[in-house]
């Protein structure tokens, strides 16, 4: 698909792309082909369901961070919205008559992990006054601009309006659960835009600082007001019921502490809710009333549920990379902003130096091998969620290690002194580069345990990003993820220069997949991932690499396909990921990082 790139970081398509994605605080507006499909609502669910308009499909589009614009004929419209806003403009010039056919399904959608989904409808009432239709007070329509014509509820859920365009051809709606009355949400999109290129290093081409614009905008839309918190939601595919990860808010943070440190701090807090004496969850969920009281229900009748979810805000209990990632999301926080007071701040009656405490023990209670370095359960609680990785797992290892290591500079902060701690965060980084790595390959091992599984994963960068690999070992792995991993010098992989592949060759063993990873070039399994190709970006850069081609590639492949949002992951022999995805606007730091001013 061709596109043009401006110098604002505006994106221009001779048509429209098949889907893109508005978000704000409490708003996900999800377009098809230049028309509105599905409103959700961070705290509701699904909202309004666009079922039929008379726009037309646009020969001309245009797009940047929460706004865009199309045209056909003698016509343009736009959607307008800003991060910190509940609402979205639609605007339309040169049609006379607007004619929408629409649901307003107010459903959420209940799940929880290996279990059956449940939608809970909530009911519908419906009022309408002054040119303001009001939907259970979740949704209202405000007509800015233009005549009521017909507004009619054809059944239980379906709904008709007609608006014809006031005297300069005008149509404006404005939609959200609160509205404004004079479409201001164009004004507040600019100062937006403006927000944006005011943090954007001024060294960046084109294609750059689209990629800059987008992915600080993807990171700053997936904040999101839940009712009882504003925390960070991972993406469109990870919202119902509404939660936060751990693993994706650590690289969505680090591209938000520059921007605004207060929303890491919030971020803290509240993944501090799921820091339990017995391990952290992958994500600390928000119900209400009634989702608590099914949970408990479905716990009763299921052991399996009750494994999986052992604390009623628990999203997949027991992850082995989420503890690590609270202690070195607070070490980043503190060594970003100074601000010791954090470790003071309590969470269900504990500080967040105790919670690390927690975690530290956590990670000391694992069982260890001969040398006393820590062995991975057989089972898939990490971020590879469909591999099944035990024993000495190099990803899960070098982040429990690191956590060691911030631990002890965190409480040399705070005037605490583990003379203990920092000699065991020495012993086991040494233990970690004499024993995972394969000195006959040249780079570490994915895992060691029922197998060895001896291909390259890109999941061991974490181990050269926090300095756990010994300097020599991290220069040999980055060299052969250059040849192995980047799909233009991988010849042996079938499908030409698409990125980095997250593993090569794919895993061996059937019988450790499961899923969406159980196919090779899939998910896990040699597919590309965007935020570990710029964390390989990053280790690249600072150990004296070219960084362009894991920072880019995906990006230029995204574009060309039309995923101006953010996408989680893709490869060239399966459907793509989940787009809006907040761990891959880690892309935002990583720039941040190689263009300092």
């Amino acid at each position: 698909m061709d596109y043009k790139i401006l110098d604002n970081g505006t994106i221009l398509y001779e048509r429209a792309l098949e889907t893109f994605i508005l978000s704000n605080l409490e708003q996900t507006l999800i377009m098809k082909y230049g028309e509105p499909k599905q409103l959700f609502s961070s705290k509701h669910g699904l909202v309004l369901e666009f079922v039929k308009t008379n726009i037309g499909e646009p020969v001309l589009s245009r797009y940047w961070p929460n706004g865009c614009y199309f045209q056909r004929e003698n016509m343009n419209w736009s959607f307008l919205t800003a991060n910190d806003i509940v609402s979205t403009l639609f605007f339309i010039n040169g049609l006379k008559r607007l004619e929408l056919l629409f649901k307003v399904p107010l459903k959420r959608n209940f799940k929880v992990p290996f279990f059956k989904s449940i939608d809970l409808e909530r009911s519908l009432n419906v009022s309408f006054f002054n040119g303001l239709v009001n939907f259970s007070d979740i949704l209202k329509i405000k007509i800015v601009e233009g005549k009521l014509i017909k507004f009619e509820q054809k059944n239980d859920r379906l709904f008709e309006l007609v608006i014809e365009s006031n005297d300069k051809g005008f149509i404006k709606l404005s939609f959200g659960s609160q509205i404004s009355v004079d479409g201001s949400e164009e004004d507040q999109n600019r100062v937006y835009l403006k927000k944006l290129d005011e943090h954007c290093p001024g060294a960046l081409n084109n294609l750059e600082k689209a990629l800059y614009f987008f992915s600080v905008h993807t990171a700053l839309s997936c904040w999101k007001d839940f009712g009882t918190v504003k925390a960070l939601s991972a993406g469109n595919n990870y919202s119902f019921p509404p939660r936060t990860y751990f693993r994706d808010g650590f690289w969505t943070s680090l591209t938000l502490l520059k921007i605004d440190s207060k929303l890491v701090k919030e971020q803290i807090l509240t993944l501090a809710q799921g820091v339990h004496d017995d391990g952290c969850p992958s994500a600390v969920m928000f119900l209400n009333d009634d989702e608590k009281r099914l949970l408990r229900d479905l716990a009763m009748s299921s052991s399996q549920l009750a494994q999986f979810v052992r604390y009623e805000n628990d999203w997949w209990s027991n992850h082995h990379d989420s503890g690590p990632l609270f202690v070195l999301l607070v070490f980043e926080y503190i060594k970003f902003t100074e601000d010791l007071s954090i470790l003071s701040e309590k969470v269900d009656g504990k500080t967040i130096l105790e919670k690390i405490k927690i975690i530290i023990r956590q990670i000391d209670s694992y069982p260890k091998n001969k040398d006393g370095l820590m062995l991975k359960p057989y089972d898939s609680n990490d971020w590879a969620d469909n591999v099944f990785r035990n024993g000495l797992v190099s990803y899960d290892l070098a982040f429990q290690i690191a956590a060691l290591g911030k631990a002890c500079e965190i409480f040399k902060m705070h005037s605490v002194k583990d003379i203990e701690l920092c000699k065991r965060f020495n012993i086991t980084k040494k233990l970690f580069n004499q024993r995972l790595f394969d000195h006959e390959k040249g780079y570490f091992y994915d895992f060691v345990g029922t197998y060895v599984e001896d291909h390259l994963s890109l999941d061991t960068i974490v181990a050269i990003l926090y300095d756990i690999a010994d300097k020599d070992k991290a220069l040999s792995t980055l060299s052969k993820m250059h040849d192995l991993l980047e799909t233009r010098n991988n010849s042996e992989q079938p499908y030409g220069d698409w990125g980095v592949m997250n593993v090569w060759p794919p895993y061996k063993k059937r019988s450790h997949l499961f899923g969406k990873s159980a196919f090779p070039f899939r998910y896990h399994n040699s597919s590309c991932w965007p935020y570990l190709n710029c964390a390989y970006a990053l280790a690249q850069f600072k150990n004296g690499f070219d960084p362009s081609y894991g920072l880019l590639e995906w990006w230029k492949y995204s574009l060309k396909h039309g995923w101006l949002n953010l996408v989680e992951y893709y490869s060239p022999a399966y459907h793509r990921g989940g787009l809006n995805q907040g761990w891959s606007s880690f892309a935002g730091f990583v720039i941040d990082e190689i263009y300092k001013k």
